[in-house]
């Protein structure tokens, strides 16, 4: 009798089993990141220049950005173990460098967000790795050098994208990303 109940039994808790969202045999979600798109990003920044004759001083007087696409960070839960949800990025600027040796420095950019990775599933975060803020320090960093500037520089910033999370039971997450941005940046000077 009982070797008849036993296969039913097994039958039955291999369907309950199956019916669940989360893999028994993976009792936590474990997130790899699977795509980083774009892995190196550029953009071009159009800058006026003013110079004053007066008193020697140059100041930006108009900025046009071609806006970037943010770089989308895409995460999956591998084994169809929990729901993860990843919280909060820091963005440290690791190295950021003018192709005329210069190094600027820059404190990292922090953010909120929720991407819910389902489990067995992916998700993707759209992010800007370089924000606008960071991008006209850099310039404005460089007024008081203009004078001996060619018309054109280049600033590369090599960032470290920091993910943390957890999943639904509380399992934290985290993750490291590298990743590089550079900027191109020319301007017109004119004189008043």
């Amino acid at each position: 009798m009982k070797r008849l109940i036993a296969p039913f039994l097994l039958m039955g808790m291999f369907l309950v089993l199956s019916g669940c969202d989360n893999n028994p045999f993976y009792p936590k979600a474990e997130v790899r990141l699977v795509k980083v798109d774009p892995e190196n990003q550029s953009l071009v920044v159009q800058a006026s220049v003013a110079y004053d004759t007066t008193s020697g001083r140059f100041s930006l007087s108009r900025v046009e950005y071609e806006v970037p696409q943010p770089v989308a960070f895409t995460f999956k839960e591998m084994y169809g173990g929990r729901w993860a949800d990843i919280q909060h990025y820091r963005i440290e600027y690791v190295s950021v460098t003018s192709n005329y040796g210069d190094t600027l420095d820059f404190g990292p950019l922090d953010g909120g967000f929720n991407l819910l990775v389902p489990p067995g599933d992916e998700a993707t975060a759209n992010l800007y790795t370089v924000s606008f803020d960071v991008i006209d320090h850099a310039i404005r960093s460089l007024l008081p050098y203009f004078n001996g500037l060619p018309d054109s520089l280049v600033i590369t910033f090599q960032e470290r994208v920091h993910f943390e999370g957890e999943d639904e039971i509380g399992n934290k997450i985290t993750w490291d990303v590298p990743h590089s941005t550079v900027v191109y940046y020319k301007w017109n000077i004119t004189q008043q």
